[in-house]
């Protein structure tokens, strides 16, 4: 029985949709991948804004909520992270100090925006990369280009749905839509 691979899907999940189990599915299938993980970001800007949007704690709860049934399947929440304050680089390292062969996977807008942040070329040189997006190409030597149909899920559409009460049934996980319409007011507050 061989080492057991891991990868990491990092992001802001500012809500998680159903495109990003969608391509978490595709990934781990594809790459053959043993098992899966959610990393949510901390509370860094999103869509280039300068100002902190909706919280880590609202984030990660609705990202629990969404991957409830899919616990024990395959695509997991780590709780372990919470509130860590790791780097996506000290992350990987945890995990393959767990003894995971572990890669990582992000959309095309996250990594572009990653790249000045903490650690992150040690993260680019020392992990395998997916990234995914649904552009016909992308060039980067940095990674493997995973070519998705994201179509029509984005977070930053997700919340105009969602700010302006619109239906979310297929757009994000069944389980999470409660918890959103129950702190809609977060989203009116942080996306107005």
């Amino acid at each position: 029985m061989g080492t057991k691979s891991l990868m990491l899907m990092f992001g802001t999940f500012s809500p998680i949709h159903e495109g990003h189990l969608r391509v978490a599915k595709e990934i781990k299938e594809f790459y053959k991948i043993d098992y899966f993980r959610f990393i949510p970001s901390g509370n860094v800007p999103v869509d280039g804004q300068k100002e902190k949007k909706l919280s880590f704690t609202d984030r990660t709860e609705i990202l629990k909520a969404a991957l409830a049934r899919e616990l024990g399947n395959e695509l997991y929440y780590d709780p372990v992270l919470e509130n860590a304050g790791f780097s996506m680089y000290q992350t990987a390292k945890f995990f393959r100090g767990l003894g995971f062969k572990v890669s990582v996977t992000m959309g095309v807008d996250y990594f572009e925006e990653m790249k000045p942040w903490k650690d992150s070329e040690k993260l680019i040189e020392e992990f395998p990369m997916v990234i995914f997006g649904d552009e016909e190409e992308y060039d980067t030597k940095e990674a493997d280009f995973f070519r998705t149909n994201l179509t029509p899920f984005s977070s930053s559409k997700v919340r105009e749905l969602i700010l302006k009460d619109k239906e979310l049934l297929g757009i994000v996980p069944k389980d999470s839509i409660e918890l959103i319409k129950k702190i809609k007011y977060k989203f009116e507050t942080a996306y107005k």
